[in-house]
C-alpha cells in the first residue's frame, strides 16, 4: 500500500494577520513543497527516513514494490522543485495585497543536502536560503550551487 498527498497550501495559525506571513510561506516553504508519504509492504521493514527525494521518485517504488524488489534511493546532492505562475484571482489578489508579486512567478527550485535552497524565479531573481528558510546574502555561495544545477535550470536562462 502506498499512501501519498498533494502539497499543502499557506499554513497559518489563526490569528495570525496576512501582513506577517513570512516571504518563504508564499512559495517555497516546507509547508508547500513536502508531501507526505506512507508505504506498507512485506518487503519493507518499518522506518522513518528523511531521505531527500522527489514526487518523481513514486514511479521507481512502486515499480519495485510490483516487482517485489527492494526500492534503493541512491543519495542526492539536490532535488528539484518548481512551480507555475500562480493565475487564481484570490491568490494574486492576496499575494499583491501584502507586497509578494515575485512570488507569483513561476519559478524552480533546488534543495541542497545541507538544507540550503535556491531559488531561482521566471524573471531570473534568485534567492538563496538556508533550511529555516532565513535569506543568506553569500553571491559566491549561491554561484557555487548555481553551478551545480545549470543543466537543470529550465525556467530561465541564467548564464
Amino acid at each position: 500500500m502506498v499512501l501519498y498527498a498533494d502539497h499543502g497550501n499557506i499554513l497559518i495559525p489563526k490569528e495570525m494577520a496576512v501582513d506577517d506571513i513570512e516571504e518563504a510561506k508564499y512559495s517555497y516553504h516546507e509547508d508547500l513543497i513536502q508531501i507526505p508519504l506512507a508505504i506498507k509492504s512485506p518487503e519493507i521493514m518499518p522506518e522513518i527516513s528523511n531521505q531527500l527525494m522527489t514526487l518523481m521518485s513514486l514511479n521507481k517504488i512502486v515499480c519495485s514494490l510490483l516487482k517485489r524488489e527492494c526500492f534503493v534511493e541512491y543519495g542526492k546532492e539536490f532535488i528539484k522543485i518548481q512551480r507555475s505562475e500562480i493565475y487564481n484571482p484570490d491568490f494574486q489578489y492576496l499575494y499583491k495585497k501584502t507586497g509578494k508579486q515575485q512570488e507569483l512567478k513561476a519559478f524552480e527550485g533546488f534543495i541542497f543536502e545541507n538544507g540550503r535552497k535556491l531559488i531561482i524565479y521566471a524573471d531570473g531573481v534568485k534567492k538563496l536560503c538556508n533550511h529555516k528558510d532565513e535569506r543568506i546574502w553569500d553571491r559566491d555561495e549561491e554561484e557555487k550551487l548555481l553551478m551545480k544545477v545549470k543543466d537543470y535550470i529550465t525556467v530561465k536562462d541564467c548564464f
